[in-house]
């Protein structure tokens, strides 16, 4: 199969490029938000290349998830750790404390992440 390129599919690769070698996102891990200061760390994201603040600022996600909302995302919901055996890996649960950025994959709608120039709503 030969993948046609486009501009889009161009720009997904490169970002993916980047953050291969650059661990930038690490950067904001445990950060504290709180409503004032929200704006400023989407800010700081869009610059540091996060691909969900690359679009308008309307369009930005809220750094702010409900813990039922995350334990019900399909990432969440469907990824079972606790069953992965193997001595390479291992597997806890933590409390974290409220207002601090953590990584997740489902900040932003997948389809929308990885559309390549199709209708985001269509996907």
């Amino acid at each position: 199969m030969k993948i046609k390129t486009n501009p889009t599919i161009d720009a997904f690769f490169s970002r993916c490029r980047y953050h291969l070698t650059h661990e930038t996102k690490n950067d904001f891990l445990g950060m504290q938000v709180s409503s004032q200061n929200e704006l400023e760390i989407c800010q700081k994201m869009k610059e540091a290349g996060f691909a969900e603040f690359m679009g308008p600022q309307k369009d930005w996600p809220s750094l702010f998830i409900k813990t039922k909302d995350y334990l019900k995302s399909p990432y969440q919901s469907h990824i079972k750790f606790d069953q992965i055996k193997g001595k390479e890996f291992r597997f806890t649960k933590e409390t974290m404390p409220s207002h601090e950025l953590f990584s997740v994959s489902s900040i932003m709608n997948p389809i929308k992440r990885h559309s390549f120039g199709k209708d985001k709503k269509s996907g």
